[in-house]
C-alpha cells in the first residue's frame, strides 16, 4: 500500500467477487497498479492480462469506459474501478465465441458483451479487424434471435461511431433497408438501431448521397406513425434531418427540403407527435426543433432576394384586379410606388449594391438553402448576412420577396386588418411597406433565426410550422402586424426612437408567445393578446433586477466591496437601534398572574441621550430609572421573571424580555413585553449595544442586507450596462527605478 500524497486518489476497487479500498498513485504506471491490485486481491497477476474500468455513477449512463493512460485523469476521489480482462483479451475470447456452429449460451454472451463493450474506443480498435468480420457472417446466416440481432447491430453502430468501421458493404446496407421498408412486424429496437446506424454513416462519412439513393424518405415517412415509440419517431426525424445537412448536392438538398417540407411529411408530424396526448421526450423535441430550422431555411432565398418597392406595382396589379380592389385604392397605390420615376417591371433577378449609391441587376444566383459552404455552387452565410445589413440601410427604396409575399397574402386574407395597418401608417403605402419589412426581419433574423446553424441541445421547437391548415410564415406575419400597432398605441409611440422600442416589444411577444408552444394560432392569438406592453414592461424590471442580484451575489469585485462596507453598515444599524429606544417606546402592562395585558394601561421606556440611564415610567406617573452600569444580563424569552411563572403558552413569551439588575436592592428586574416583533428586535439589539454583546435579532441581517444593496447600488450607478470583469486586472511590473525627477 502507497503511503499517501498529493498524487494519490481514493477508489474502490473490484476484483475477484470482493471490494477493497485502495489508494491509486496517479504518478505510477497502469501496469504497476494493476500489479499492485492483483497483490491486494490475491488475483494471479500476468502482464497484459487485465485492465481497469471506470464504473458510472448511478446518475450517469451506462457507458463501458476503459481506464488507459490518456484519460486516467477521469479517476477521481470515491470512484469506483473494476479489474478486468484487457481489450486485446477480451476481444479475442469474444471473436472465438462468434461462431454460430458453436453452442447457443456462448453466442449469448459474446454478443452481449461485444455490445456493452464497444461503447469504448479502446475495445473497437481491437475488436474491429477481426470481430466485424465475424458479425458480419452471423448476420448473414439469419439465425440469429431477435435480441441477438439487436445485439449485433448496436455492436456495429458502436463501431461506426468510434470511427474504426467506415465502409459498409451493400448487401448490409441493403438489409438494413429491408429491416426499415419491410411491412411485417419487426421488434422496435432493431429497428431504431437500423435507423441510428444509417444516421452515423452519413455522420461519419459526411456524405449522404449513397443513403439518398438507397432509401428514399418516402420508404421513412410511415415510422413517424409508431406513436408507441418515440424513439423510432426521433430516429427517423434525426435520419431525415442528417440526410438534409450532409447533402453535398444544392439540387438533391433542396428536393429533400421541399419533401420535408410538404403537407404530407408535416401533417404526420403534427398528427402523431404534436398533438397526442404523450409528453415530447427530450431527443425529440430536438429533432423536431432541427427539422423545424431546416423547412424554415427554405425561406432564406426569399428573403435574400430583395426587389425595388416602385418595381412592385406591375406584378401587385394583376393581384389587385383579381381582388376586385378599388380603383382609388389602386390608383393610389401607383402613384405611389411610381412616383420616383420609372415603374420599369423587374424580372427575377436579385439586386446587388456597388460601393456607391448605384443598383445593378443581375441573374439569380444558385445558392445553398442550408449552413456552410458545401460546393463552388453556394453562397457562404456571411454574404446573407451582408445583403442583410445593405437591406437595413436602404430599406426607405428595397424590400424582400418574402416581404412582398406576406403584404399579399395579409391583403387577401385579413382585408379589415390590413385597412387598419394602412390606416395606422397614415395611409402611406410606403409606410406601410417599410412596416412590413421590418417585421419580416425580425420574424427572420430575431425570433425564428432562419438561416442559423441548429443550437445542440435545443429543444424549444414550434408546433405551428407543422400545422398545414394555414402557412406558417405568412400567417405569422399577419397576427405580427396587427399586434405591432395594437403596441404602438398602448406605448403612445411617435417618434421614430419610439418606433425602435416598439419593435423590441414586438420581439419579445413574438419570442414569448412562440416559446409557450401553442398548438393552433387561436392559441397564439391568445397568448398574443395576454402578452401587453405592460406585462413586456414588467418581464423585462423583473429580468433586470435578477441580473442586478446575481451580479451583486456572484462578481468577486462586488463581494470585496461588500467586505469592505459591511463594518460601515453594522454601524449604521448600531446607530439606528441605539437612536430608536433613545425616543422611546410605550409598552403595554403585563399581568403575569393571568397571562394578559392589562386594559387601557401603558408604561414609556427611553434611553437618555448619554446612553447611561434607561427611564420609564407609567401613565404620567413618577419617572424611575435603571443605569445601563447597573444591568447585569438581559433574559429573553421564558427565561424571562414575569413569563418564567405564568401558564401561557410558549409564543406569549416570544417577545418579552427581561433586564436583571446587579444590585437588586435598587430593582430586580426591569420587564418587557414588546408590542411587536420589530420593537423587540430593535430593543434587544440596543441592550446588547450598550452591554457590549453582539446583536442577535432575527431582522439583523435583513437589515444589513438591504441597507448593503442600497449602498452597492449607489455606488455602481455608473457601472450601469457594463460588464464587470471577472479577474481583477493584473499589477503593473515595478519600474527600473523610482527616480521620477
Amino acid at each position: 500500500m502507497q503511503s499517501p500524497c498529493s498524487d494519490v486518489v481514493k477508489v474502490a476497487i473490484q476484483a475477484n467477487n470482493q471490494a477493497v479500498l485502495f489508494r491509486l498513485e496517479q504518478d505510477q504506471s497502469l501496469e504497476e497498479v494493476i500489479k499492485e491490485i492483483c497483490g491486494e486481491c490475491k488475483v494471479t497477476y500476468e502482464k497484459g492480462k487485465f485492465a481497469l474500468q471506470l464504473l458510472p455513477l448511478v446518475s450517469e449512463t451506462q457507458v463501458f469506459v476503459y481506464i488507459t493512460e490518456f484519460n486516467r485523469y477521469m479517476i477521481k476521489n470515491g470512484c469506483e474501478l473494476r479489474l478486468v480482462y484487457s481489450p486485446p483479451l477480451l476481444a479475442t475470447m469474444i471473436k472465438e465465441k462468434l461462431n454460430p456452429r458453436g453452442s447457443i449460451e456462448n453466442l449469448t454472451w459474446a454478443l452481449k458483451k461485444s455490445a456493452i463493450c464497444s461503447t469504448d474506443s479502446t475495445f473497437c480498435k481491437e475488436f474491429y479487424p477481426a470481430g466485424y468480420p465475424a458479425l458480419r457472417d452471423l448476420l448473414n446466416e439469419l439465425l440469429l434471435t431477435k435480441d441477438l440481432y439487436k445485439k449485433s447491430l448496436q455492436t456495429i453502430l458502436n463501431l461506426i461511431k468510434s470511427n474504426y468501421l467506415k465502409n459498409l458493404d451493400k448487401d448490409f446496407l441493403l438489409q438494413l433497408k429491408s429491416i426499415i421498408v419491410s411491412d411485417q412486424q419487426i421488434e422496435e429496437g432493431i429497428i431504431e438501431t437500423a435507423l441510428e446506424i444509417l444516421e452515423a454513416i452519413i455522420l461519419t462519412s459526411g456524405n449522404s448521397e449513397f443513403i439518398t439513393k438507397l432509401l428514399s424518405l418516402d420508404e421513412l415517412v410511415h415510422h413517424i406513425w409508431s406513436r408507441d415509440s418515440p424513439t423510432i419517431q426521433s430516429n427517423t426525424i434525426a435520419l431525415m434531418n442528417t440526410m438534409a445537412l450532409k447533402s453535398s448536392k444544392v439540387k438533391t438538398q433542396r428536393l429533400i427540403l421541399q419533401k420535408m417540407n410538404s403537407k404530407e411529411y408535416k401533417d404526420k408530424i403534427y398528427m402523431n407527435i404534436i398533438t397526442t396526448d404523450s409528453v415530447v421526450p427530450p431527443n425529440l423535441a430536438h429533432v423536431l426543433y432541427v427539422y423545424q430550422s431546416l423547412i424554415l431555411s427554405l425561406a432564406k432565398e426569399s428573403y435574400r432576394n430583395i426587389i425595388k418597392s416602385e418595381s412592385l406595382m406591375p406584378d401587385l396589379v394583376p393581384c389587385l384586379k383579381t381582388n376586385k380592389m378599388d380603383t382609388k385604392i389602386k390608383n393610389e397605390m401607383e402613384a405611389e410606388f411610381f412616383k420616383l420615376g420609372r415603374g420599369s417591371k423587374i424580372s427575377q433577378t436579385n439586386v446587388s449594391y456597388n460601393d456607391g449609391d448605384d443598383v445593378s441587376l443581375t441573374p439569380s444566383m444558385t445558392s445553398s438553402v442550408l449552413y456552410g459552404s458545401q460546393s463552388d455552387e453556394e453562397v457562404d452565410d456571411t454574404v446573407f448576412i451582408q445583403e442583410t445589413k445593405r437591406q437595413e440601410s436602404k430599406k426607405d427604396n428595397y424590400i424582400s420577396h418574402l416581404t412582398f409575399d406576406c403584404v399579399i397574402y395579409f391583403y387577401k386574407n385579413h382585408r379589415d386588418d390590413y385597412k387598419i395597418a394602412l390606416l395606422d401608417d397614415g395611409n402611406n403605402y410606403s409606410n406601410l411597406l417599410r412596416t412590413c419589412e421590418q417585421i419580416v426581419q425580425i420574424l427572420c433574423l430575431k425570433v425564428l433565426r432562419i438561416g442559423n446553424i441548429p443550437e445542440n441541445g435545443e429543444t424549444n421547437y414550434c408546433p405551428l410550422v407543422f400545422f398545414t391548415a394555414l402557412p406558417f410564415l405568412e400567417e405569422l406575419f399577419s397576427r405580427a402586424i396587427n399586434l405591432l400597432h395594437k403596441t404602438k398605441r398602448e406605448m403612445r409611440a411617435r417618434s421614430s426612437s419610439d418606433l425602435e422600442k416598439v419593435y423590441q416589444v414586438l420581439q419579445r411577444q413574438l419570442s414569448e408567445a412562440l416559446a409557450s408552444q401553442p398548438t393552433t394560432f387561436e392559441r397564439l392569438e391568445a397568448k398574443l393578446g395576454n402578452l401587453s406592453y405592460w406585462a413586456v414592461r414588467n418581464q423585462w424590471q423583473e429580468e433586470q433586477i435578477e441580473r442586478e442580484r446575481h451580479t451583486l451575489a456572484n462578481s468577486p469585485a462586488i463581494k470585496e466591496l461588500k467586505q469592505s462596507l459591511e463594518g460601515e453598515i453594522k454601524d449604521l444599524v448600531k446607530k439606528q437601534r441605539l437612536q430608536f429606544i433613545k425616543n422611546g417606546t410605550e409598552f403595554p402592562v403585563w399581568n403575569s398572574q393571568r397571562n394578559q395585558r392589562v386594559k387601557n394601561k401603558t408604561w414609556f421606556a427611553f434611553l437618555t441621550p448619554n446612553e447611561k440611564v434607561i427611564q420609564y415610567y407609567e401613565n404620567e406617573g413618577e419617572v424611575k430609572q435603571m443605569m445601563v452600569e447597573n444591568i447585569a444580563a438581559m433574559l429573553t424569552g421564558r427565561r424571562c421573571p414575569h413569563i418564567k411563572h405564568s401558564k401561557s403558552r410558549a409564543t406569549n413569551g416570544e417577545l418579552g424580555f427581561s433586564l436583571v439588575a446587579k444590585d437588586p436592592t435598587i430593582i430586580s428586574s426591569l420587564d418587557f413585553i414588546a408590542p411587536t416583533q420589530e420593537i423587540y428586535d430593535h430593543w434587544t439589539d440596543a441592550i446588547n449595544i450598550l452591554l457590549g454583546n453582539e446583536m442577535r435579532s432575527l431582522s439583523l441581517k435583513r437589515d444589513m442586507n438591504c441597507l448593503l444593496e442600497m449602498e452597492l447600488r449607489l455606488r455602481l450607478l455608473d457601472t450601469d450596462g457594463i460588464d464587470l470583469p471577472h479577474d481583477p486586472p493584473p499589477i503593473p511590473l515595478d519600474p527600473p527605478n523610482y527616480d521620477f525627477s
